[in-house]
């Protein structure tokens, strides 16, 4: 059996409090079983190794970028991608748009099941977080994507759950303090289990 493997990909301009909550984010995955590392944007030997690595360092490293499900699921690629082991999750201060309801709005992630996913804490900043719930919201956001590169790929209609799907993720989610419920521990369990078998 392999092993699950996240490596958040940053770009410089993030600094070493926001990158320590990302990490965070990714040391509470060891509780599944999953392994983690980071590296700067600019480390093209370590983004070799992650999946859409080159996409994701251009996106983490852009100033504005907008990020769809399709950018990581070209099919001519597949194969070579998923010859790949390690997921990749992007870190940036930067705005990122995602598609929301057939229109682009700034968005806080994306997160591709089975392949990786990007947080941006522009939207954090911009709504003037500080200290304590700055982390905590980072952390948060950052576990929401790595889940739903492990299967959870439905955002929770259960409250309380990390994966819920909110329109103010900072006073539902954030401030409670969720976590992910019993059905989502469930499905990424069972996304690790796949992902060490590839």
């Amino acid at each position: 059996m392999g092993e699950a493997k996240i490596r958040l990909v940053y770009n410089y301009s993030l600094g070493p409090r926001e990158r320590k909550a990302a990490y965070d984010a990714a040391r509470s995955f060891a509780d599944f079983g999953v392994k983690y590392d980071f590296t700067d944007a600019n480390n093209l030997k370590a983004l070799e190794q992650v999946k859409f690595g080159d996409k994701l360092g251009k996106v983490v490293s852009a100033k504005e970028a907008l990020v769809e499900s399709k950018d990581f699921t070209q099919t001519s690629l597949l194969g070579h991608i998923f010859a790949k082991k390690i997921f990749g999750i992007g870190v940036t201060q930067n705005p990122l748009w995602v598609p929301a309801g057939g229109e682009l709005e700034y968005g806080v992630g994306v997160g591709i099941p089975g392949v990786g996913g990007v947080v941006s804490t522009y939207l954090f900043s911009r709504d003037e977080l500080k200290g304590d719930l700055l982390d905590r919201a980072i952390t948060a956001a950052v576990r929401v994507e790595i889940g739903h590169v492990f299967d959870a790929t439905d955002h929770s209609v259960k409250v309380p759950c990390i994966m819920y799907s909110s329109k103010n993720f900072v006073e539902e989610v954030v401030k409670p303090g969720l976590d992910f419920c019993r059905d989502c521990h469930i499905l990424i369990s069972a996304g690790v289990a796949k992902a060490m078998q590839q």
